[in-house]
């Protein structure tokens, strides 16, 4: 064994420095998009509205907690990202053009244009365009002073121990990632087959949904948000300030006291209706017109605010393609890291590829093995008492997916009690389709389930099953429960049996 320590690859301190200055620039985002909607509300509440989240949860959006754990889905799509752009081009400038000025200056050139662009068409916030300022510059300046001189390498050598593993895994994913068929089913597989299916990644996706819900609030357009509010000014006749009131109900906008912050106020002028966003008029329209089809404008109106819109479309595409390369590049590293503990260079590389090709296909067997199990219809009671729980799980997903009631397969009350989350969980969706008074007390069992997931599916399928006597249960699950991701769920059940703020 040689005791010869190896140092520590400049990419990974450049990459883990990268990905912190970005949590640290994600966690004043969150933190303070918790203060704002703290104060929106605020006065939903205090108007006597049934507000989500719930006071418990209110009382956490002050806290710094929640904005440190949910800043981290920021760090892993935006921050990776601009961290992997920022490297590339450090890279880029002092490899392949030599450290030219001109290339400074023109990428300068590009990131303030683009800021001001954010800026000025309103599509970013001054907040979210502190990553796209800070995070680049600190990691093209570290990347660059941390890179080693170039030597005479082997490039083909290096390529295949560091880039060819992940191409190769990058086949095996594409079709899950570009075929329709394939791609439909990719976040139920890895959440099935790889998340619910062992220890460490229950705690992943607890965490996740316990969490996410902080960072999607400063995150959604807002038309996507629960409880929007509102201020209305101008409308003295009282029939037809109760229907506009019905019609902003029916969208979530509710109207608050003026002293509270609304994110609409709509002002009468004349015959028209004008939709106000921080002290800019979005939308204008007929009073006749807003009460006949409120959904164009209310859309309209929502685009038109909408400040987060590029950090939304880059968030996106890093999720794509930034976080995986990041999360293989982060393990290369570390193996390689270690391995050189074991080896000389040159085989240390061989040892860090092979391992990272043989931890990319042991995460991707389970995920391609749910994919392409093949089931019988005819034989679906079989299915679903078979001892393989990944065919039971694609057997109960078939049937919820096909609208079929389960129980017509006596097999589905196995899977009642079943130690396996995504059996609860396709079963709580299937219970949907059926309509006795047994399934109905199965759902309200489901709802005590120790598992989120599966509790969310259960209140959907209140939603679906249209019992309007299941709205005031469901009110005050939201009440007393603890998890926002729960209430949210929740909500939209109540949305779903026609329940609207208006029937308080």
């Amino acid at each position: 064994m040689k005791t010869r320590k190896s140092r520590c690859p400049y990419i990974l301190k450049v990459v883990l420095a990268g990905l912190l200055i970005s949590h640290m620039a994600a966690t004043v985002h969150v933190y303070h998009s918790n203060l704002e909607f703290t104060k929106q509300l605020k006065g939903i509440t205090e108007a006597g509205y049934f507000p989500i989240p719930n006071l418990y949860i209110q009382q956490q959006l002050t806290s710094f907690l929640p904005a440190l754990c949910g800043a981290l889905f920021f760090t892993l799509t935006v921050g990776t990202g601009l961290t992997l752009l920022s490297l590339s081009c450090a890279w880029i400038w002092d490899r392949l053009l030599f450290r030219s000025k001109f290339f400074i200056y023109y990428s300068s050139f590009l990131l303030a244009a683009f800021l001001c662009y954010g800026l000025i068409s309103q599509k970013l916030t001054l907040i979210a365009s502190a990553y796209f300022l800070i995070v680049p510059i600190a990691v093209f300046f570290l990347a660059t002073r941390l890179m080693p001189e170039l030597k005479d390498l082997n490039i083909r050598f290096v390529f295949m121990t560091h880039l060819f593993p992940y191409i190769l895994l990058l086949f095996l994913w594409a079709p899950q990632l570009l075929i329709t068929q394939y791609r439909d089913q990719l976040y139920p597989n890895v959440r099935d087959y790889l998340l619910l299916s062992n220890p460490v990644g229950l705690a992943v996706n607890d965490f996740y949904y316990k969490y996410t819900m902080y960072p999607a609030q400063s995150f959604k357009s807002l038309e996507k948000k629960n409880l929007k509010p509102c201020h209305i000014e101008g409308v003295n006749n009282s029939s037809e300030l109760k229907r506009l009131k019905d019609r902003l109900f029916e969208y979530d906008y509710i109207e608050v006291d003026p002293a509270n912050v609304s994110v609409l106020n709509i002002v009468k002028d004349k015959n028209k209706l004008i939709f106000i966003n921080s002290d800019r008029a979005l939308v204008s329209t007929t009073y006749k017109n807003f009460i006949s089809d409120p959904e164009p404008v209310l859309q309209k109106f929502s685009s038109g605010s909408d400040r987060i819109e590029l950090l939304r479309a880059f968030t996106g595409i890093s999720l794509i393609l930034g976080f995986p390369f990041t999360l293989y590049i982060i393990v290369h590293s570390l193996i390689r890291f270690l391995s050189g503990y074991f080896f000389n260079p040159g085989p240390a590389l061989i040892f860090t590829g092979a391992a990272c090709f043989l931890i990319g296909l042991f995460l991707f067997f389970p995920v391609w093995q749910g994919a392409f199990v093949k089931i019988d219809l005819a034989n679906m009671d079989d299915v679903l008492t078979i001892d393989n729980w990944k065919k039971r799980v694609t057997g109960i997903r078939i049937i919820e997916e096909k609208r079929m009631d389960p129980e017509k397969f006596h097999g589905y009350k196995r899977m009642i009690n079943s130690p396996y989350v995504p059996e609860r969980y396709w079963l709580a969706r299937a219970l949907a389709n059926s309509k006795s008074k047994e399934s109905f007390d199965l759902l309200l069992a489901f709802l005590d389930d120790p598992h989120p997931n599966v509790v969310c599916q259960a209140f959907n399928s209140m939603g679906q099953r249209g019992n309007k006597n299941s709205i005031k249960m469901i009110q005050d699950r939201i009440a007393s429960s603890d998890h926002w991701y729960i209430q949210w769920y929740a909500y939209k059940a109540l949305r779903q049996l026609g329940w609207t703020q208006e029937d308080l």
